[in-house]
């Protein structure tokens, strides 16, 4: 954040404030996305008990069953990296 917009100068400010502007937009899409696909209705949830003893296969398939598909159109899979499939 300190670095870039030394680099440009007297445009400083600008390149300041574009930086801390997508980093904002970034933080806002990735935890939209990330809130969608994790805490669906329709996702299990499991106890601390059930998770203990459990193999590899069992924690991915219950990352499989906690989590759910995301709907849209093709932007929209497309800005979300198709985490939606």
């Amino acid at each position: 954040y300190v670095a870039f917009p030394l680099l440009a100068g007297p445009f400083a400010p600008w390149v300041f404030t574009g930086n801390l502007t997508a980093n904002l937009m970034r933080n806002v899409w990735s935890y939209m996305i990330i809130f969608c696909g994790h805490f669906p209705e329709d996702g299990q949830e499991f106890s601390i008990e059930e998770t203990k003893a459990e193999t590899r296969g069992q924690w991915y398939f219950r990352q499989v069953l906690g989590s759910a598909n995301l709907t849209g159109g093709k932007l929209f899979h497309i800005l979300s990296g198709n985490l939606s499939f």
